[in-house]
């Protein structure tokens, strides 16, 4: 009888112990605090009972439960300690189910060669055990890693296996959530129509009454792919959707995210009001779950809105605490980016030693994690500082340095949408060939009838290859912002001119133009009017130049025109007529208080020295208009 009584009791304790993993599950989204507090409660009362495969059932919820509350030092410690559990039990589906959360776990700490090691095992141990499903899963994962460590190109082909690999399971759900990867991704390279394919896909199979979260999170993604397309409103439509049904779920951490979101749409509208709202919320509710990577994402946004309107005192608070936070995370790329922030709200305030030492700790960052794009922004931060202070040298070194960078980013994303491109085409020729193999089995009459159409599709894609090409040719040339020549391609007309203006005796001019006063038109009126000033100078000179004149935008607020066949004088009247049409232009339009003017230097002649010599000579000379008072015109003798 006691034996009896005794395995009753222990079966009792065994179903709690069930209950409550089975409970803190449910409450992950909701309260996850609460949830890796039952987690830990079922672990406590499995090791008391020393039931190993509850025990290691419950190390693996604390890990997932830590993951959700940032703390994956922890999370690393839970879920190592399942998965010695799950191999000294012989269970492999616990096994591959501990790699995936230790996988997690890495990855957020930067680890990412020890993510990518855990999901291989992951995948060995579901091929191993004949699962394809959680294979697919494992394979879901690392696209997710490649993908989240901005290899787009790397993410694509593992989401398709993930993808094989659900569609004869019949398993609707992998299925979705590999074509919400492959959406993401299609979305992150540019491809928004194909992007917008899958996640309708997503959608369709995700119906609100069965699966109302997976739902609510694809209704995020196509809602991100209309604010890509700068569609704000219809982003704003599509993640209010979303936050009603986070809300029906009681999902308080994708209310958060859903608030966030609508945060930046509500921005890019300029209603900032209704920015700060949802931000804050989405703050308040990061802070009562205890998810402290999404606080300081919080505090990091919240930064950017107060500096964008002027409030630098209130921006410092706000990066000083995110900062707190992203150090105690390990997460160095939010810290640069709340370093840079700090680095202009303290400048913001002419507090200049504490903007530099600020922007110095996150250019050092820079180097140690190589994120080129934060790098070159943090440099010209540096420059504009070092030029306020009058260090000339130490500005021309960040400006130099920054000119490389840019080189750099562009050359890395010319060679990544070529890469991409080349991708594209292997994969529609992949499905070609898979349907042509399914056409051998048909009569030869339909199949060549087919491999027509397939023939049709093939020159289809390589016109829009050809087309695309161009594109990216267009763009290494042209100056985003203004719409006009850029530095790259000036260099290059200068040089071709330069030697045919030698070679035949036709006269030659330079022209170097400077915004006057442009940082205090940023500081004053705000980044935006400064770039609705510069697109009107790129007009301006444009529209007062001569069809055979090359207009580029050099670089910041500096312009330049090539004047062949333009002797220096002539080029001075040009000049001198271009610099009172941007004085006397009506300004006002962009603020009542604004006034614009500019300074030009010109340089003529095809000398033997070459043409750098001409573009020096250029230089000296808006230098001298600017010592000389500025909204002026310097040839020199």
């Amino acid at each position: 009888m006691k034996r009896v009584a005794k395995q009753r009791a222990s079966a009792r304790a065994g179903a709690e112990i069930d209950a409550q993993l089975q409970q803190a599950r449910e409450q992950r989204r909701s309260d996850p605090a609460a949830a890796l507090a039952l987690a830990q409660q079922a672990l406590a009362a499995a090791l008391a009972m020393q039931d190993a495969p509850r025990t290691a059932a419950a190390r693996l919820q604390c890990a997932e439960r830590q993951f959700d509350l940032s703390d994956y030092d922890a999370g690393c410690a839970s879920a190592n300690a399942a998965l010695a559990g799950f191999e000294q039990l012989g269970d492999l589906t616990g096994r591959i189910d501990s790699a995936r959360a230790l996988a997690r776990c890495h990855e957020k700490l930067g680890r990412d060669d020890e993510a990518q090691a855990q999901l291989r095992l992951a995948l060995e141990l579901s091929q191993e055990a004949g699962d394809d499903s959680r294979a697919g899963l494992a394979l879901l994962s690392l696209g997710h890693l490649r993908h989240n460590a901005g290899d787009f190109i790397g993410a694509l082909p593992l989401y398709r296996q993930a993808l094989e690999r659900a569609q004869p399971l019949g398993d609707s759900h992998l299925q979705a959530l590999a074509e919400s990867g492959l959406a993401n991704a299609f979305a992150r390279l540019g491809e928004y129509a194909r992007a917008l394919t899958y996640h309708q896909r997503c959608l369709e199979r995700f119906d609100e009454e069965r699966f109302p979260h997976e739902r609510s999170f694809i209704l995020n993604n196509i809602a991100n792919v209309h604010a890509a397309l700068e569609d704000h409103r219809s982003a704003i439509a599509l993640h209010t959707q979303s936050l009603e049904l986070k809300r029906r779920l009681k999902d308080r951490w994708g209310e958060g995210t859903s608030l966030e979101s609508l945060g930046q749409s509500c921005i890019a509208l300029g209603e900032f009001e209704r920015a700060q709202a949802h931000l804050e919320a989405s703050l308040q509710i990061a802070q009562a779950i205890g998810d402290r990577e999404g606080e300081c994402i919080g505090h990091q946004h919240l930064g950017d809105l107060a500096l964008q309107g002027g409030r630098p005192d209130e921006a410092l608070r706000c990066y000083e605490a995110g900062l707190g936070l992203s150090r105690e995370l390990g997460r160095r790329y939010n810290e640069v980016s709340l370093l840079y922030g700090l680095g202009r709200a303290h400048r913001l305030k002419a507090e200049l030693p504490q903007a530099r030492e600020c922007l110095e700790h996150a250019l050092r960052l820079t180097g140690e994690i190589q994120v080129r794009r934060e790098e070159k922004q943090i440099r010209d931060e540096l420059a504009a500082l070092a030029e306020s202070t009058g260090d000339l040298a130490g500005a021309l070194a960040h400006v130099k340095q920054a000119y490389r960078l840019q080189r750099d980013i562009f050359g890395e994303d010319l060679e990544s949408r070529l890469r991409h491109l080349k991708l594209h085409f292997e994969l529609e020729k992949a499905e070609q060939e898979k349907e042509l193999h399914r056409l051998r089995h048909v009569e030869l009459a339909q199949a060549n009838a087919e491999l027509a159409r397939a023939n049709a599709q093939k020159e289809k894609l390589l016109a829009v290859l050809e087309r695309q090409k161009r594109q990216l040719e267009r763009q290494s040339t042209q100056d985003a912002l203004t719409g006009l020549a850029n530095r790259r391609l000036f260099d290059q007309e200068l040089a071709r001119t330069f030697r045919s203006s030698q070679r035949y005796g036709h006269p030659l001019s330079v022209v170097l133009c400077d915004i006057d006063n442009f940082k205090a038109i940023n500081d004053r009126f705000s980044h935006q009017t400064g770039d609705a000033v510069l697109k009107a100078i790129g007009r301006l000179l444009a529209r007062h130049s001569r069809k055979s004149d090359l207009v580029a935008r050099y670089g910041g607020e500096e312009f330049a025109l090539l004047l062949s066949n333009t002797p220096g004088d002539q080029a001075f009247e040009a000049c001198e007529k271009i610099r009172r049409v941007v004085a006397e232009h009506a300004w006002s339009t962009l603020h009542p208080e604004l006034v614009v003017t500019l300074s030009m230097g010109i340089a003529d002649g095809a000398g033997p020295e070459g043409h750098a010599r001409l573009m020096a000579l250029a230089d000296q000379h808006l230098y001298q208009a600017k010592r000389g008072g500025k909204n002026q015109v310097v040839r020199g003798p």
